[in-house]
């Protein structure tokens, strides 16, 4: 039998988690004040948090995080006996479905990368690999009490999930800390923001007496830890599932395969621009290989109602076209996400995609902790500039990108 955790007795849960991870390739053992901790820093909700029971005894549980409107697997465990019955999927379906019914449109999740088992069984549920997490250790280890604060003196560190919530401080307009728990068995993980990668931000910042720092898997940062006495011991693949909005319709990052499609719908953009005597997209741009880039970069997002009816590059850091903006100015200089070649299918228009796509991209965009997004377009472009200012972008100003002068909007989101 399924049932959700939040009336279940925290002695039952820790006996469960201490027995289904007690022959794990990381084994954990917690008591009340370590789970206690985890259900706090996780945020985890026993509301959508569910539990599988062979009569009154829990045999298997997955515990859910939630922030804003996406959603992390925080620990997930089935105790030995009861491994290889089908007990995993049928409480994810049933998790997926309190998601829904909570509005969540997307589930996160870590998993040590040798556990090939595990991986595929989130693959067939739908969960595709984002990126790889390294976990190191100090060569010459030194023992840590159970809290240590370490100071950052750059606000673009930002941990992923599994700890951003327990070492971020999240009253702070700047991220200023860290703080590292070790007696809740964590992995801990620190990562430099996209776009500030390979500038030295990690480099005054390693001299610390800690066990375990896992890595977004990074060259430059790889050899900052290398030079800084850390060594690589294991390692976990990030996943994410794209739960959407309804049964039919899914956001989700591109695939090579949509390339054919998406250049399709940029076609359809192309001559419909030129009717409307806009030039934009009039020049060859974009072209199959800068959706291709978009796509191995990681930046490619498609809206899917069967078929991919929108498209988008939502982007993070620096963008060196919005250095020099003219005739006013953005609203601040916080780290930002930024979108390009937003584009929905003709043959798709009024149907509300494209507000579908941007909240996509917006909810995706506050899972990594930026409050500010940015966008242009060409100036005669009246039907998308009344869209951006519908989704409550400010104009800001003009600015050159590769085909031309285009106006230039900035919005601030507010903290979820």
């Amino acid at each position: 039998m399924i049932k959700t955790l939040n009336n279940i007795d925290k002695n039952v849960l820790l006996e469960a988690i201490n027995l289904g991870f007690s022959d794990y390739i990381t084994p954990i053992h917690m008591d009340e004040s370590s789970l206690e901790m985890k259900i706090s820093a996780a945020r985890i909700d026993l509301n959508v948090s569910v539990g599988f029971f062979d009569e009154t005894v829990l045999v298997g549980f997955i515990l859910v995080g939630i922030d804003g409107s996406f959603a992390y697997n925080a620990m997930t465990a089935i105790i030995p006996s009861y491994r290889n019955k089908g007990i995993f999927p049928k409480m994810y379906a049933e998790v997926e479905v309190l998601l829904k019914d909570k509005g969540i449109t997307s589930f996160e999740l870590e998993a040590i990368s040798t556990n090939i088992p595990a991986i595929k069984a989130y693959e067939r549920m739908g969960f595709e690999i984002d990126y790889t997490l390294d976990c190191y250790r100090k060569v010459e280890q030194c023992d840590v009490n159970d809290q240590s604060n370490v100071d950052v003196d750059t606000p673009i560190l930002f941990p992923s999930f599994q700890n951003r919530l327990a070492l971020t401080s999240l009253t702070k307009e700047v991220h200023d800390d860290l703080e590292v728990y070790t007696n809740i068995n964590n992995i801990q993980q620190i990562t430099s923001q996209d776009g500030y990668k390979g500038l030295g931000a990690l480099t005054s910042n390693l001299d610390i007496d800690t066990k375990l720092i896992n890595v977004l898997h990074n060259g430059s940062v790889k050899k900052v830890l290398t030079e800084s006495g850390f060594e690589i011991f294991i390692s976990q693949v990030h996943m994410t599932k794209y739960i959407g909005y309804d049964d039919s319709c899914v956001f989700r990052k591109a695939k090579l395969e949509d390339v054919d499609a998406i250049m399709d719908i940029i076609g359809e953009a192309v001559i419909a621009f030129r009717e409307q005597g806009i030039d934009q997209w009039q020049k060859g741009y974009p072209n199959r290989q800068r959706i291709l880039d978009d796509i191995k970069e990681g930046n490619a997002f498609v809206l899917i109602d069967e078929d991919v009816v929108a498209y988008t590059y939502l982007g993070y850091g620096i963008e060196q076209n919005y250095d020099q903006i003219e005739q006013g100015s953005w609203i601040n200089e916080d780290l930002y996400a930024v979108m390009h070649r937003f584009v929905v299918s003709n043959k798709k228009q009024g149907k509300g995609y494209a507000t579908k796509l941007y909240h996509g991209c917006e909810n995706l965009v506050t899972v990594f902790g930026i409050r500010e997004m940015r966008i242009d377009t060409h100036e005669v472009n009246t039907k998308m500039r009344r869209f951006i200012e519908k989704q409550g972008f400010e104009l800001c100003g003009i600015v050159e990108v590769a085909d031309g002068i285009r106006v230039a909007y900035q919005k601030s989101l507010k903290s979820k």
